[in-house]
């Protein structure tokens, strides 16, 4: 039976590798978006970006979060500017 196939649709272990991998690429894909990856292979981010308001076309106004503070930031225009720090919030010790 198998003879009479023509060479290229025989079964063989390339055929093999290429279907499992045609299963196991979506199925890692799938596993990566419901399950997430840790950024920077499991390490805590120092810097992360909170909110950030358009000004114009071309500027940006952003909060970015370092080191547990808060810092307002003017970017996009010719330079980027430190607005300045924010308060800290204190919180009440129990």
């Amino acid at each position: 039976m198998l003879s009479t196939l023509p060479q290229f649709a025989q079964p063989s272990w390339l055929h093999a590798a290429v279907a499992a991998a045609l299963v196991l690429i979506p199925l890692l894909l799938w596993s990566v978006q419901r399950f997430g990856m840790p950024a920077g292979g499991g390490k805590s981010r120092r810097i992360e970006v909170k909110d950030v308001i358009a000004v114009d076309a071309r500027r940006r106004i952003l909060i970015a979060r370092c080191d547990g503070r808060e810092v307002l930031l003017l970017i996009g225009g010719p330079t980027d500017v430190l607005l300045g720090w924010l308060p800290t919030e204190e919180r009440p010790k129990q």
